[in-house]
């Protein structure tokens, strides 16, 4: 049974970053897309666990793909008792039913019923369609954007991931520039540093999952980042990244 409601449930974000291997450093309340976003990443990884990896049709539990009209999130149905944690999407469709789900939100007709990730990264940088952007990269706060564009031929949009905590690893006073690691939840093909997704190879390492990237500000504004920790940052012309939230 395909749903997209939930009740919300407490999930402790230390026990969560220490998943991705990272320390936490949580700023404000968990938000309720948080909550329900880490409640299906633990309970796909659970069943995983258990040796659930398929629904009743057989189909994995978490996989990366689809199109518009496609991508679903699920949450199991006390009253069928075969009903299942699973989840079809890409990153932005992902971060959409979280959103659509938790608030009820309506996504302006300029960018669709289902914006891609460029979208999500233009939305955020012009502080347009119920998204606002963070100046300063030190404001963060739980549960907000990190969105990229793609700019450099690549097929896909870009990306978009929702931050759990951050980590401040280097800092060079003289340049003004400091490097993170992000701990972040996000639908993706590949996997990031201390990733969740590799704990049960069985599903493939495609879907939902938390796992940490890194960052790089100059004067606390995001400048560059990179998928995972050992990765070279991406060119800041090619894929420009922004740090917003969500105010619908």
């Amino acid at each position: 049974m395909r749903v997209q409601s939930f009740v919300a449930t407490s999930i402790l974000i230390a026990a969560i970053a220490g998943l991705a291997g990272a320390a936490a450093n949580v700023q404000g309340k968990v938000p309720l897309h948080v909550r329900m976003g880490n409640h299906l990443i633990d309970g796909i990884m659970g069943q995983a666990i258990n040796g659930v990896f398929t629904d009743v049709n057989g189909v994995q539990t978490n996989r990366y793909g689809g199109v518009n009209g496609q991508y679903y999130l699920t949450f199991p149905d006390p009253a069928v008792e075969e009903s299942v944690f699973s989840n079809y999407s890409r990153c932005a469709p992902f971060v959409t039913m979280l959103l659509k789900t938790s608030y009820g939100w309506v996504p302006a007709t300029q960018i669709g019923s289902s914006p891609d990730a460029k979208e999500y990264y233009t939305s955020i940088r012009d502080s347009a369609y119920s998204f606002g952007k963070r100046t300063n990269f030190s404001s963060w706060k739980i549960g907000d954007l990190l969105a990229s564009g793609y700019y450099d031929g690549s097929n896909d949009t870009g990306h978009v991931m929702v931050v759990l905590s951050v980590k401040l690893v280097s800092e060079d006073t003289v340049t003004k520039t400091r490097e993170y690691d992000v701990l972040v939840m996000d639908s993706s093909s590949g996997i990031h540093s201390r990733d969740t997704r590799t704990l049960c190879p069985q599903l493939n390492q495609g879907g939902v999952g938390r796992g940490t990237i890194k960052v790089k500000t100059v004067n606390d504004v995001i400048k560059q980042w990179a998928w995972s920790l050992g990765a070279a940052y991406y060119p800041e012309a090619g894929r420009p990244i922004v740090l917003g939230y969500f105010n619908g």
